[in-house]
């Protein structure tokens, strides 16, 4: 079943651009493709988006969706997608403290964070160069080998809170990142202490405190029971389904608005734009983009980083290089 539904993305990745009919009348030429698509059980969901542009380079954009008609999208469980959210608001943060509230705070600049609620204090990070943390070395953990412990710590310098409001702000309408990653025993809620510290002196900090975690998208979304069964945190089976209700949420729609907003700004209303500056934009693409290998900082290991890793939709399992 989930290789059939794979293949769903991966033919339509393989065909983007290549339209002279709809995406939807191009999977009804294939019967075996277009029952899969149709059959419930499945809950296949496509958003593909036709990019073209006139003379001066301005994109248009034409959105197909499948369901063709679907008012109230259908939870599927983002996993680390919602992960490129915190790096953006990372760098939108770091420009807020230094325009508005004028704290000369920099993304490379190396920081503290206190020990909290079973969580260590943090205050090395062995794949920087310098050996220390910062936000730019999250975001470099994040978008190479997609680590949770840097997304983690990402989500405690912005904030649960915040970032509910922030995303409202810029328009999204069923995203709700309201839990950490790899790390079920810990509360969200509860954010560690920190400290942005150049040569001894703190520039910046933030205390520990509480947020109020915000409720999931639940009224804009659908479907949030899934399967039959599950393990719980005991290790017991319970033979009901499982609740995603207090999950992370991010639908397609909000995907793909995150995606214009890193790659094509300019093409949408000042409102909708994240407050980073250039400089800022060219950091993240450039860390969207790069291979595991061709990283200098952090140095990761070809035999465990391999190409394809966390890219299995593009390129599955493989160990070559791509």
């Amino acid at each position: 079943m989930n290789k059939q539904i794979c293949a769903i993305a991966l033919w339509l990745v393989g065909i983007t651009g290549a339209f002279a009919q709809t995406p939807i009348d191009f999977f009804r030429q294939d019967a075996g493709l277009y029952n899969i698509m149709s059959d419930p059980q499945y809950e296949v969901q496509i958003r593909y988006t036709r990019i073209t542009r006139d003379e001066l380079q301005n994109p248009t954009f034409v959105t197909y969706n499948w369901p063709v008609y679907n008012p109230t999208p259908r939870y599927f469980y983002p996993a680390s997608t919602v992960k490129i959210v915190l790096c953006a608001l990372a760098l939108e943060k770091i420009h807020e403290l230094n325009h508005v509230e004028r704290f000369p705070v920099t993304r490379d600049m190396a920081y503290r964070m206190a020990a909290i609620e079973g969580r260590p204090a943090y205050r090395e990070e062995p794949t920087a160069m310098n050996g220390l943390p910062s936000i730019a070395q999250d975001i470099r953990l994040v978008l190479t080998i997609s680590d949770n412990a840097a997304f983690n710590r990402l989500l405690d310098f912005v904030g649960v809170e915040q970032t509910a409001v922030r995303l409202k702000e810029l328009g999204y309408t069923c995203t709700s990142i309201v839990h950490r990653l790899g790390d079920p025993g810990s509360s969200t809620a509860v954010r560690p202490g920190m400290a942005f510290v150049k040569d001894k002196e703190v520039i910046y900090g933030q205390r520990s405190s509480v947020d109020n975690v915000p409720l999931s998208h639940a009224e804009n979304m659908e479907g949030f029971l899934k399967g039959i069964g599950y393990v719980n945190e005991n290790g017991f089976v319970v033979n009901e389904p499982f609740n995603f209700g207090n999950k992370n949420c991010f639908c397609q729609a909000d995907q793909e608005l995150l995606l214009k907003q890193i790659i094509f700004p300019d093409a949408l209303p000042r409102r909708s734009r994240f407050k980073m500056t250039t400089d800022d934009y060219e950091f993240l693409r450039y860390w969207m983009s790069i291979l595991p290998r061709e990283s200098q900082s952090p140095v990761l290991s070809e035999s465990t980083y391999h190409d394809s890793y966390g890219k299995f939709l593009m390129y599955g399992d493989t160990k070559t290089y791509i």
